[in-house]
């Protein structure tokens, strides 16, 4: 008995059409809108001969506005892998350029693909769709039969889903958002509802979006492969912020102290996961104080440095400079005040004044201030070099909001080393630049010598 033919679609796709598309991103695709149809994942994908596969669901089943609304109200959704229009008319484009026999077996409908003219006055073949009866009511769901097609591109799509790659049991956390899963490899697989669509070697986690934002919709292309980061970062983000798993925040932990050395990967650099991870080493080490501290605050204040080295009462967080910097700039939302080495506790009763230094004391910082002055670069609005205080504990030089610069008592033992303490606060104020830095100590080098010819001093400067 002939098919009852009910319609011809012309899809409007030409000959060659993605034709740098591997054939398993279309098997791939079909898969995918399987998948969506069957919320409990539960498709077949069935070995019918060496060289025929079925792909079968079990949902409402293809209608012939999929072919003409280009994906008509699904892409709308979040819980989406494929897209009906659009992403299974390309897929059908690859497979019948690659010589993929495609037919498609619904409750009321079958549909077989063919290449043909266009019209009878132009020359351009476009692929149709001939849709005929179906009538079987007790069938249910979506049957696609792939012929003349090799079991390593079906294995190969296979490899692109979670439910079929073997990774299902890397998931280490779940979330409204996604799931956080361990990293097999070098790269972390980024994935959408359980389909691969990137990977990410500057990430310590594979990640497994569920509830897509509208950015990542608008930055998948057409094979969903090798999308951008900037296209899946905040959905990550939105992941990890409310992650809740001790091995994920450990991990993290570990990231941001690996930054001191600039090793580290990406998740750590972004605002919303640094602020977490900041709380999260707070409130592990409650009972102590946290310093995020950075390299060029060893460099400047070693005295104090060494000081809460042993200190028991104090969690030292090695960092970078520049994730200091943007510790100090979300700092509004991370639960302790005091989070860097200069905020450490400056006990007033600690602190001198130019009046409470002996006569020598009050000599050398006098000395230094006036050959300071001198110097043209340290002529700024930033800071006072008459403002000065002294602390009768080694806490280096640093700059506190209330008292000023302050610098070590021990500073004041000879000219040198007093002036550069203060150079090491005016120089991190002014312009962080080691080259700055070193024009300011080549200044005072020189008025130095200039002051020692002009007094017939010999002894040697010295700058730590």
């Amino acid at each position: 008995m002939d098919k009852q033919q009910v319609d011809i679609i012309d899809l409007n796709i030409g000959e060659n059409y993605l034709n740098d598309w591997d054939i398993y991103y279309a098997i791939r695709e079909i898969i995918a809108n399987a998948l969506d149809e069957q919320n409990d994942g539960k498709i077949e994908i069935i070995d019918k001969s060496d060289d025929e596969y079925i792909i079968r669901d079990f949902g409402k089943g293809l209608e012939m506005k999929n072919f003409i609304m280009m994906g008509g109200n699904k892409d709308t959704k979040n819980n989406v892998i494929g897209k009906f229009g659009v992403g299974l008319k390309d897929a059908l484009s690859v497979l019948n350029n690659n010589g993929i026999q495609v037919s498609i077996r619904t409750a009321k409908y079958l549909f077989e693909f063919h290449m043909q003219e266009k019209s009878n006055k132009i020359d351009v073949k476009t692929l149709h769709v001939y849709v005929y009866e179906n009538n079987e009511k007790c069938f249910k769901g979506t049957e696609v039969t792939l012929k003349k097609c090799k079991k390593e591109y079906i294995e190969q799509a296979k490899k692109e889903f979670l439910i079929y790659n073997g990774k299902r049991g890397n998931i280490i956390e779940k979330t409204q958002y996604g799931d956080i899963l361990k990293k097999e490899s070098s790269n972390a697989d980024i994935y959408i509802n359980g389909m691969k669509i990137s990977e990410d070697r500057n990430l310590v986690f594979s990640y497994n979006i569920k509830n897509i934002s509208s950015k990542l919709k608008k930055g998948l292309n057409r094979e969903r492969a090798y999308v951008s980061r900037d296209a899946y970062r905040e959905d990550i983000k939105k992941i990890i912020e409310i992650s809740r798993e001790k091995e994920v925040l450990e991990t993290f932990e570990k990231q941001l102290r690996r930054t001191y050395n600039d090793n580290s990967y990406s998740e750590i650099k972004w605002n919303t996961v640094l602020v977490k991870v900041s709380n999260y080493i707070i409130n592990k080490y409650k009972h102590k104080n946290v310093r995020f501290i950075g390299n060029e605050d060893i460099q400047n204040n070693k005295e104090l440095y060494d000081v809460l080295c042993k200190s028991k009462d104090t969690e030292i967080i090695n960092v970078s400079q520049r994730i200091k910097k943007d510790i100090e700039k979300y700092r509004k939302y991370i639960a302790e005040d005091n989070l860097f080495m200069e905020d450490s506790v400056i006990i007033e009763e600690e602190l001198l004044s130019k009046e409470d230094l002996n006569e020598e004391q009050r000599k050398i910082l006098g000395e230094a201030i006036e050959i300071l002055k001198e110097i043209d670069l340290l002529k700024s609005e930033y800071v006072s070099i008459d403002n000065i205080k002294i602390s009768k504990i080694p806490i280096g030089s640093t700059m506190h909001k209330e008292d000023g610069i302050i610098i070590p008592l021990n500073s004041l033992n000879d000219l040198e080393t007093c002036a550069v303490k203060i150079i090491n606060v005016s120089s991190s104020l002014g312009n962080n630049s080691t080259e700055f830095k070193d024009k300011i100590v080549g200044n005072l080098v020189k008025i130095i010598h200039e002051r020692n010819i002009r007094t017939k001093k010999t002894q040697p400067l010295y700058v730590p």
